[in-house]
């Protein structure tokens, strides 16, 4: 890399957030700080460092630490690993630790699971700065990929460049994401928006240019299913062209690339609800159309009876 003028350097200098150059190019910056400090507690619990060093390095008390511990235990996203010896060491469980998230956030857990999530946009400003890229690789055709995690707020975020002649874009690989039924209506919008978090991030971070954020792929909407039916689909070798049974994740789950056949699974339980409101309802309707019936005969009953009763004739006698 060529050297950069004083100029230059001086304004690297004074940006803050951007690292000044050295001879081998800008340094590698700081990974950006957790904002919820219980995941931060549970990242570094993974690493296999014991509590007390986790208050000394995040600067809490290890009763706090210790109480967060446990609840990530009852949560089930991590489980002890040295039995009664101290200090304890944990590693981490087939559960995210999202699933912490959810519940905290009063989010049912067989709510749709929103994954494979990626955003593009075009780059109309290159990177001031340039990323360290961790993974380069060419395709035959001249195209170059460039590729990045990052640790941000939402979780690991990856970014690709893409570099192919007369096009640049940044592809913006996201977390998984819960959403409810109402929320798949306009699931395109709110995961653009969920992406354009990091877009911002990376476009203060690298001083670079994007332009519109869009889908790059559909995502998978994925939703709990039981182990009755997974077996069941896995012992007859059951498969579908629209959805499938998946259990890479742990457990199994319900999985479908088509948006009108996930509203249809996540309005299941509403409109079973709605249904069985409405069968009552009719239920009521036909109980008081048989009472009205019912009373109908009997009145019916009570003229034709009163038909069938003989007329007494007049009494004609003369009175003296």
């Amino acid at each position: 890399m060529t050297a950069y003028s004083n100029t230059q350097k001086r304004k690297a200098d004074n940006r803050g957030s951007n690292p000044a150059p050295d001879i081998k190019g800008f340094r590698e910056a700081p990974p950006p700080p957790f904002f919820d400090t219980k995941e931060q507690i549970y990242r570094l619990l993974i690493e296999r460092i014991h509590q007390a060093k986790i208050a000394r390095k995040l600067h809490l008390s290890r009763q706090y630490v210790s109480q967060v511990t446990s609840e990530l235990e009852k949560a089930g996203v991590v489980k002890c690993t040295s039995g009664r010896a101290k200090p304890k060491f944990y590693e981490a469980t087939d559960r995210k630790y999202a699933y912490v998230k959810w519940i905290k956030s009063g989010i049912a857990p067989n709510a749709c699971r929103l994954h494979l999530v990626a955003c593009r946009a075009m780059i109309l400003k290159p990177p001031w700065v340039p990323p360290r890229w961790t993974r380069t690789w060419q395709l035959p055709n001249g195209t170059q990929y460039f590729s990045r995690k990052e640790l941000l707020d939402v979780g690991t975020v990856t970014f690709t460049r893409i570099q192919s002649p007369g096009k640049d874009q940044l592809i913006i690989f996201m977390p998984e994401k819960r959403a409810t039924s109402d929320e798949l209506k306009d699931y395109k919008e709110r995961l653009e928006a969920y992406t354009q978090r990091a877009a911002n991030w990376f476009m203060k971070r690298y001083d670079c240019q994007l332009g519109l954020l869009e889908l790059y792929q559909k995502p998978h909407f994925a939703f709990p299913e039981t182990n009755e039916i997974a077996a069941i689909a896995k012992k007859l070798n059951l498969s579908w062209k629209d959805f499938w049974i998946d259990d890479s994740e742990g457990q199994p789950e319900w999985e479908t690339k088509d948006l009108e056949l996930a509203m249809a699974k996540a309005e299941a339980p509403q409109r079973l609800l709605r249904l069985e409101d409405k069968v009552t309802a009719m239920e009521e309707t036909t109980n008081r159309i048989i009472s009205s019936i019912d009373r109908l005969e009997n009145k019916i009953d009570e003229l034709l009876n009163l038909s069938q009763t003989p007329i007494k004739p007049p009494d004609n006698r003369e009175v003296a």
